[in-house]
């Protein structure tokens, strides 16, 4: 073996001893027997003519980058449309810029056969290319013992995968040929000086013989050399080239007018203006899952900001092996869904309320616990449809919104110090240092916490529970039992009389399904990037990436660095995505973000939540808004009026004043009225229960006194439901005279 291929072998070894510490034999075995049939790569290179294997690799040891934009996704479904016939991933990193992720996105993206391009010298390659969906993998002579070569073969074929044997002379063919191989790769390049013999393929071709698929590898530099390999019975070529912009990769052959080969290229760039030719493949804020080179766990080469300390990085691998197993929590269709309502709010169509738990507890996805959540919800939404006359899109956040970001990683405890609660979906509340210690394991809790809470919310949602007639009557109990309720007497008299009217047109509430049933679409923070690249599908139909964690997420106040994790997770998955702006937001800061997630300016993909602290609003939003509009962005802009307002009270206990709440709100309004934009949306932590954690409210006000009677947040205080509805009163009066009401 020379020098240089034995390096790189030797690093091959390292980079699979690295990800076997991770991710046992076992657990591998079991994503490999759960990953999709193999597609047939011989059959795909016997076709008629000359068969073109397009390979994909961002960067070249001797030549370094090979573009600057490698998009694995793209490119796959551009070597598609061209005419390829397989696709060659090169997965190894050292030298190469190579990672096994390129190949899942590369084999989701496109209906080819896709090869595994590496240097394999263990089982647990071969493994590992099934699991990634690889269809084919490389074996070379000059690395492997004979007998080593035989079992590696036999090993690759019981998986279901054929193996390209690579070899360079005539000892190696027939060492190949022993070993029983189908389909003989001849490496043009010789890998001890790393020069180039196209002649090569010619003079071995005789020894392969017939009934064997021959391809001829590197130094294949377009249409003419494609050309002489195939005369000399070659019936493949494996290579890489640049295309002209806007040019698919088949060459035409003038002599026979027959499409025959493929010019081999790396990036296809989009067609210069006025030809009206572009890089195939569809368009879209996250259509191209290799945008900016994007894959599914690109995120990890980023920096993640308010991540828990794992005690077992193999335990948290293994959970992450397990969850992607698992099925999908929501569906595409339901998350277009709800990205079509969001793009008819930002167009001033609708409203949005995102509502619910700081931080949901496991022991709360009960019936009851969901229940009573949805039910307050259903009260807010009646009212600010009310209030705005246009249709309310229901977010809760809810069924997921597990994990919290916190201002400390440690706390003190009676002297001791823990490390702080981050939710149950990373430890536990209890002061102890066993409960505080990051569990992998409540990931796997969470998602069957999520699943049971959704299974609730759609059989209450569907089964009659959220009929109009009967939300409207829990309102009018609020109204009777406020000690201010003349100030609500009028918009829930104008509610009852629009029911009695529809009664009266014979439109029974409970025998309408849009009186009768509501959708309600679940969101949280994507904080822990883990759980959600675990569950994380690909869709053949819609060409698209999909977070089926929940429909929709969102990036918080500390982890919305433009260059950091959280916002490379959710940039290249086609769910509407929300973002925090705080009040150390920058203008230039959020136009990056905009660009970064939502480059095509598509309506419905970004929700921008601000939140900036009751007194602020006039002075800070402004600048913010004429900034993405000038960008030429069009999100939902929705305000939170919660985060920017919580204080220490006198008590000792986290709180905020509904007072300051209600102005932040009006001042949302008023300042998107004076710019000529749409308030889209409000964005609120309450319960449904009787909790005393926000001061203020006219019915059964909260004192400081009250703080401590019905204190039961996991983190940070939420709106009882009376509050809540006494807020959501008014938000509709300043929905109804922003659209002209009385």
């Amino acid at each position: 073996m020379s020098g240089i291929l034995a390096g790189l072998v030797a690093e091959a070894e390292s980079q699979t001893g690295r990800r076997r510490a991770l991710r046992t034999e076992a657990k591998l075995t079991e994503l490999a027997a759960a990953a999709p049939p193999a597609r047939d790569f011989a059959a795909a290179l016997r076709e008629p003519g000359l068969a073109v294997i397009a390979e994909m690799k961002p960067r070249s040891p001797s030549k370094g980058p090979l573009t600057d934009d490698y998009r694995p996704a793209e490119l796959a479904r551009a070597y598609q449309g061209g005419g390829a016939h397989a696709v060659s991933v090169l997965t190894h990193e050292a030298g190469f810029g190579g990672s096994p992720d390129h190949l899942a996105v590369a084999r989701a993206a496109c209906e080819l056969p896709v090869l595994r391009k590496d240097f394999v010298v263990d089982e647990y390659q071969i493994l590992e290319a099934r699991a990634l969906g690889a269809d084919a993998l490389l074996l070379i002579v000059a690395a492997l013992a004979p007998a080593r070569l035989a079992a590696l073969l036999a090993r690759t074929r019981a998986c279901g995968m054929e193996a390209l044997v690579e070899v360079h002379d005539e000892r190696e063919v027939d060492v190949a040929l022993e070993a029983g191989a189908d389909v003989i790769g001849v490496n043009h390049r010789d890998l001890r000086d790393f020069s180039i013999d196209r002649t090569l393929s010619a003079r071995l071709r005789g020894r392969v013989g017939t009934g064997r698929v021959m391809v001829g590898e590197s130094g294949v530099r377009g249409a003419p050399d494609a050309r002489a390999l195939e005369a000399a019975g070659v019936d493949a070529v494996l290579g890489r080239r640049t295309a002209h912009a806007g040019r698919g990769p088949r060459y035409h052959d003038q002599g026979t007018g027959r499409m025959t080969a493929s010019d081999t290229y790396t990036q296809p760039r989009t067609a210069p203006a006025g030809t009206g030719t572009a890089a195939p493949g569809p368009t879209g804020p996250a259509a191209d899952a290799g945008r900016g080179g994007w894959t599914p766990g690109s995120w990890r080469s980023r920096p993640a900001a308010q991540q828990p300390e794992w005690p077992d990085p193999g335990e948290l691998r293994g959970v992450e092996d397990t969850l992607a197993l698992r099925p999908p929590l929501v569906l595409p269709d339901e998350i277009l869904d709800l990205r079509r309502s969001l793009a008819q709010v930002a167009a001033g169509e609708g409203f949005l309320l995102q509502a619910g738990d700081c931080a949901e507890r496991f022991g709360s996805c009960t019936e009851a616990g969901v229940r009573g959540k949805l039910r307050v919800i259903l009260q807010v939404a009646i009212l600010l449809t009310y209030g705005s006359g246009l249709p309310v899109v229901k977010v809760g956040r809810i069924a997921g919104q597990f994990g919290k970001p916190r201002s400390r990683p440690t706390e003190t405890v009676d002297g001791v110090e823990l490390p702080v609660y981050r939710g149950d979906i990373v430890n536990g509340p209890e002061s102890t240092a066993e409960a505080r210690r990051p569990d992998a394991g409540r990931l796997l809790s969470a998602y069957h916490h999520a699943s049971a809470a959704l299974n609730v919310l759609r059989a209450l949602t569907l089964g009659g529970y959220a009929d109009l007639g009967q939300v409207h009557d829990w309102n009018q109990e609020f109204v009777r039992r406020s000690p201010a309720g003349q100030r609500y007497e009028k918009a829930a008299d104008d509610i009852t009389w629009a029911l009695r009217f529809m009664s009266a047109c014979g439109l029974d509430t409970r025998s309408q399904a849009a009186l009768h049933q509501v959708q309600l679409y679940t969101s949280h923070e994507a904080l822990l990037p883990q759980y959600e690249q675990a569950l994380i599908r690909y869709d053949e139909k819609r060409r698209g990436w999909f977070d089926t964690s929940a429909h929709l997420l969102w990036i918080g106040d500390r982890t919305r660095g433009v260059d950091g994790a959280h916002v490379e997770l959710l940039a290249g998955v086609d769910n509407p995505v929300g973002v925090k702006v705080g009040p150390t937001m920058g203008v230039d800061d959020l136009r990056e973000l905009c660009e970064r997630l939502d480059p095509d300016r598509a309506p419905g993909r970004l929700v921008l939540i601000s939140r900036l602290g009751a007194g602020r609003g006039a002075e800070l939003l402004p600048p913010l808004l004429r900034a993405v509009r000038d960008a030429g962005h069009a999100p939902v802009w929705a305000c939170d009026p919660m985060h920017g307002n919580t204080f220490v009270s006198a008590s000792g206990y986290k709180t905020r004043r509904l007072s300051d709440i209600t102005t932040e709100v009006a001042e949302f309004f008023a300042v998107h009225r004076e710019e000529g934009l749409h308030p889209g949306g409000i964005h609120l932590e309450l319960t449904g229960d009787d909790v005393t954690e926000c001061l203020g409210g006219d019915l059964d006000e909260v004192l400081d006194t009250h703080l401590a009677s019905r204190y039961e947040t996991a983190c940070d205080p939420r709106l009882n439901a009376a509050q809540s509805i006494e807020l959501a009163f008014g938000v509709a009066r300043l929905l109804r005279e922003l659209r002209g009401g009385a």
